[in-house]
């Protein structure tokens, strides 16, 4: 997959407002900076494991 700073994430974010029953989302080894994962469903989520994302900013983890 290429780089998630960009089109992708935005990808993400809908894809994430579209699967309103997402329980689970491991993401490894990417580039995403955190945008998309405010857009996860925060009613269903119960897992997220995140190995090797070193781009993540913590603003978008605080939400």
């Amino acid at each position: 997959m290429r780089s998630l700073t960009g089109p992708c994430e935005k990808d993400l974010s809908q894809l994430f407002s579209i699967n309103k029953k997402l329980e689970i989302l491991e993401i490894e080894d990417d580039h995403i900076v955190g945008r998309c994962l405010n857009h996860l469903p925060v009613e269903t989520i119960k897992h997220l494991r995140m190995i090797s994302c070193t781009s993540v900013v913590s603003t978008y983890l605080d939400s």
